[in-house]
């Protein structure tokens, strides 16, 4: 296997908050494909309006404050027609480190993301090891088979392509989404 990232995790707090130490000279190159990839992809998902209408962060011209806006405008507007409403929230946390690599460049397939890009968007995620520092004691290393490397605005972007279908799957008994 080449390994094109390694990382130290470092626990830089009491709350054991964890971080990636890597060198410049491996970021740099990463990096600057990161922004090639993510202009590409931002304009291939937005021109052929793939991307879902109920994402609302990290979403070009949409804001968080907008779902709030939605979610009170169907809660009142169940009330209005006599409907039960309920409201599930879930609290991504550590979301960008859930993501399964396979289950990602599946979806990517599915939005037609081919050739060069899909090449380089399956190697990104993957070919990643770390190990954790503890006082001055270091691990061996371990693959990194989870996740999307932190740091740019890439991440984002592909953690709203791995739940884009999310408001799809969850609809009321007359077919209107209750994700928001």
């Amino acid at each position: 296997m080449t390994v094109m990232m390694v990382a130290i995790v470092a626990i830089v707090s009491q709350r054991h908050k964890i971080i990636n130490l890597c060198s410049v000279k491996a970021r740099l190159p990463r990096m600057l494909v990161r922004i090639r990839i993510l202009n590409q992809l931002l304009q291939y998902f937005y021109n052929n309006n793939l991307m879902n209408v109920k994402q609302f962060g990290f979403t070009k011209g949409r804001s968080t404050t907008e779902v709030g806006v939605e979610l009170i405008q169907q809660i009142f507007g169940a009330w209005e027609d006599s409907w039960d409403a309920i409201g599930v929230f879930c609290d991504l946390s550590k979301a960008f480190d859930c993501i399964h690599h396979d289950t990602l460049i599946r979806k990517l397939h599915h939005y037609d993301v081919t050739g060069r890009s899909l090449e380089l968007l399956e190697f990104y995620p993957s070919e990643r090891i770390q190990r954790v520092d503890i006082n001055g004691e270091r691990s061996s290393e371990s693959a990194v088979n989870m996740g999307v490397p932190q740091g740019s605005v890439l991440e984002p972007f592909l953690f709203l392509v791995y739940i884009n279908d999310l408001p799809h799957l969850v609809k009321n008994s007359h077919g209107d989404c209750i994700v928001c």
